[in-house]
C-alpha cells in the first residue's frame, strides 16, 4: 500500500512515527470520569495494553492525542491537503493540557462534539459533552473541557473492553480477553427536548445488547465507514480481518444488526518504523485514509 512517513509530537513530549494507508471503505456520508479502575471479581490477574500516545480522530480533521498513563492531552490539526509533508499534524497543538483522573482510559468519539471515555478494564463509561469552541477551535490554547451525560457499566465476564461507534447511534462492544462481542444503541438526547407521550423527558443512555455473537480475541477494531469494520490483530504478526456490519432496514423481521467477515490478510510492516506488530495501531481519517502509528515510540 503507497504510505507516507511522517512524526507526529505530543505536547512537545512524543513524537511517534506514523503511516498513511488509503482503506477500500468509503466515507461514512474537565469531567469525563468514569469509574476507575476495579479489581475483576473473579480474582484473574487482567493485563491492560496501555498506550503512550493514543489517537482518537474528532471529525472535521481534529485528532486527539491522549497519554494513557500520565493523562497528558494534546489536540492537533490534521492537514489533510498536506499529505506530502513530513508532518501531517500541525505544530503546535491546538490544545494540551493533562486529565489526571483519567489515566488508564480510552476515548471514542461518538458523534457532533461528544466524547465517550471507557475505562477498559472495568467497562465503565461515560458519554460527554465537550465545549465547542474549544473542541472545533478558531484559534489556539483554550483548554478542552468537557460536561458528562451518562455513565453506564458494560456487561460482560472477561477484560480489554472496546467500544467502536459504528454512527446512527450504535456501538460495538467487543473484549479482547474473550472475542465476545455485542451490539448497543444508546440515546444522546438529554435536554428534554422531545418528551415522551407520558410527558417525561426521554432518558440518555446505553441500552440493552441488541445482538452478541464472537469474533478473534486480541483484536483492535476500527470502523471505515459504509458498515465496514477492520479488525486488526497485533499480536498474530499484524494480521487483520474486514468485517460488513449490516443493519436492519424498515421493511427486516429483524430488528437487530449483524457482523459478517469480507476478507483478511496481513500488513506489510516492511520499512515500517518498527517489526514489532504490537506497537501499531491503526487510526481511520475518513475518505479512505488510515494512519499507522507506534502507539509508544517517542521517535
Amino acid at each position: 500500500m503507497p504510505y507516507l512517513k511522517a512524526s507526529l509530537l505530543l505536547a512537545a513530549a512524543f513524537a511517534p512515527a506514523v503511516r498513511c494507508y488509503y482503506a477500500s471503505a468509503d466515507e461514512d456520508a474537565s469531567r469525563l470520569v468514569p469509574e476507575l479502575l476495579r479489581a475483576q471479581e473473579t480474582g484473574r490477574a487482567t493485563r491492560a495494553d496501555f498506550s503512550r500516545v493514543q489517537l482518537t480522530y474528532l471529525g472535521r480533521d481534529r485528532v486527539l492525542a491522549f497519554n494513557q498513563w500520565t493523562g497528558e492531552y494534546a489536540l492537533w490539526q490534521f492537514e489533510r491537503e498536506g499529505l506530502s509533508k513530513c508532518d501531517p499534524l500541525t505544530w503546535p497543538p491546538l490544545s494540551n493540557g493533562r486529565w489526571a483522573a483519567l489515566r488508564y482510559t480510552e476515548f471514542v468519539f461518538v458523534g457532533f462534539t461528544q466524547l465517550l471515555s471507557l475505562d477498559p478494564r472495568a467497562g465503565t463509561l461515560t458519554v460527554s459533552e465537550c465545549d465547542e469552541e474549544a473542541f472545533l477551535p478558531r484559534c489556539r490554547g483554550k483548554a478542552l473541557h468537557c460536561s458528562p451525560l451518562f455513565t453506564a457499566t458494560l456487561d460482560g465476564h472477561g477484560s480489554g473492553h472496546e467500544l467502536t461507534y459504528l454512527g446512527q447511534d450504535l456501538l460495538l462492544h467487543y473484549e479482547r480477553s474473550t472475542g465476545a462481542y455485542a451490539f448497543r444503541s444508546f440515546t444522546r438526547d438529554c435536554g428534554g427536548k422531545n418528551e415522551s407521550s407520558t410527558g417525561e423527558a426521554p432518558r440518555c443512555g446505553l441500552s440493552a445488547p441488541l445482538a452478541t455473537g464472537s469474533l478473534p480475541l486480541g483484536a483492535h477494531h476500527s470502523y471505515l465507514g459504509s458498515g465496514h469494520v477492520l479488525a486488526f490483530l497485533p499480536h498474530s504478526g499484524g494480521s487483520y480481518e474486514l468485517y460488513k456490519v449490516n443493519r436492519p432496514d424498515a421493511n427486516a423481521t429483524s430488528s437487530a444488526p449483524s457482523i459478517v467477515r469480507v476478507s483478511g490478510g496481513a500488513i506489510s510492516l516492511n520499512s515500517s518504523f518498527t517489526h514489532e506488530a504490537v506497537r501499531h495501531r491503526l487510526l481511520p481519517l475518513h475518505n479512505g485514509l488510515l494512519l499507522d502509528y507506534d502507539k509508544e515510540s517517542g521517535e
